[in-house]
């Protein structure tokens, strides 16, 4: 089996749970794990922007990463995972295999991390 063929049935398979868990945060939940960390509804819309940069990242051959603020509802975040998910499903799909074999940068702020 190749890297796309593997990484592609277990991205269908956790497709449902990670929705679940998106859809668990409660709306107007202010919690944080750690009064250091990120609310748990922007760590939910960290998750929606990794797999989204990560689908962009592997087309263009560069992952470049630039902080989005978190949309103000978790309604919102759900919306847009609902719309970009199977987008990103629909570009990883149609890579070659040979793709997911090669090297992704990563730029952060337009500098190589």
């Amino acid at each position: 089996m190749d890297q796309k063929t593997f990484f592609l049935k277990i991205w269908e398979k956790e497709a449902p749970a990670t929705r679940k868990v998106l859809s668990r945060v409660p709306e107007g939940s202010d919690y944080r794990p750690d009064p250091k960390s990120r609310t748990a509804r922007e760590i939910a819309w960290l998750l929606v922007q990794e797999e989204i940069a990560l689908g962009e990242g592997l087309a263009k051959g560069v992952i470049d990463w630039a902080e989005q603020p978190a949309p103000a509802t978790m309604a919102e975040i759900l919306a847009i995972y609902d719309r970009r998910h199977p987008e990103v499903t629909a570009t990883l799909q149609a890579l070659a295999p040979a793709r997911w074999e090669q090297p992704v940068g990563f730029l952060w702020g337009g500098q190589e991390v």
